[in-house]
């Protein structure tokens, strides 16, 4: 009996989740199924590589060492493949708007080093894609929790709150984190980056609308349904005649990561990535040479 791709694809399945039960529902396998494929590879290679009771899965030394390697192999096999059936253009997925100037730059890079299309793919969920595979990766805000997926945050954008023109705090130019538990609060639910947890204890704002995208977020707003709280490249890039965007002093910043699969990722995201990287560098460097001019 040979050793086949498929044995070693649950091999490494359970060694991340360290989880027969975990793996088998990430795999849509049977967990018997599982356990025949890593016996198999025991009993061929000989060695050990993982201990099992009936209360955790640990690996061996030599475990640890196998799937380092198979790791590394499956990496290198997938790009081989993706390269050779890769679509022409690398799948970038989004919920909102994309931060300006530094999507322009990175994107430019990419486009000039790759030789390589980038296709934005705008998706209302909260995996902007990935979990679909419409997205090869996909530009995130608010915290990096998504499961079986790896993240590089770039950078931290300010907030500002959005609220509807004629509102008395609308004329003011600027309101505080803290004033804003006074006001009824609408949400993206689906890839906002604002919740009443972010507030102090007893300090928090009601919400007075869940809303499952940004457009629906932004007209909810429009209708004087409460102020909603976003990054400050919706204000420089988003014109709509009913709501002003107001900056927010003394709020937590709000992350901006890049997020891709674990496995069976795009051969050129790490130059993507690499280029994201780059041009978030040149706008810090940027920000201060004003600073200090």
């Amino acid at each position: 009996m040979d050793i086949e791709l498929k044995h070693i694809r649950y091999f490494l399945a359970v060694a991340n989740e360290l989880s027969f039960s975990r793996a088998a529902e990430q795999l849509y396998v049977s967990q018997p199924s599982l356990t025949r494929a890593v016996a198999a590879m025991e009993q061929i290679m000989s060695v050990q590589l993982m201990r099992r009771t009936t209360r955790k899965v640990e690996l061996t030394h030599e475990g640890e060492h196998i799937k380092a390697e198979l790791e590394r192999f499956l990496r290198d096999l997938d790009n081989i493949l993706a390269y050779s059936s890769a679509s022409p253009v690398l799948r970038v997925g989004f919920n909102w708007v994309l931060p300006d100037v530094w999507a322009q730059q990175a994107i430019s890079m990419f486009e000039r080093g790759t030789k390589m299309q980038v296709k934005l793919v705008r998706h209302d969920a909260p995996h902007a894609g990935l979990g679909s595979g419409d997205a090869d990766i996909a530009v995130k805000r608010g915290e990096a929790r998504i499961p079986r997926m790896r993240t590089v945050t770039l950078f931290r954008e300010h907030r500002v709150a959005a609220m509807r023109s004629d509102s008395p705090l609308a004329r003011r130019p600027c309101i505080h984190w803290e004033e804003i538990a006074n006001c009824p609060l609408v949400v993206n639910a689906v890839s906002g980056t604002a919740e009443p947890g972010q507030w102090r204890p007893g300090r928090q704002p009601y919400i007075a609308a869940r809303c499952g995208n940004f457009d629906e977020w932004l007209e909810t707003v429009a209708l004087g349904r409460g102020v909603g709280i976003t990054t400050a490249a919706v204000a420089r890039r988003v014109v709509h005649p009913a709501v002003r965007f107001v900056r927010v002093e003394g709020a937590p910043l709000v992350p901006v990561y890049l997020a891709y699969p674990q496995q069976g990722t795009h051969p050129l995201v790490r130059r993507f990535i690499r280029a994201a990287q780059e041009a978030a560098a040149a706008l810090r460097e940027a920000a201060q040479g004003k600073g200090t001019a």
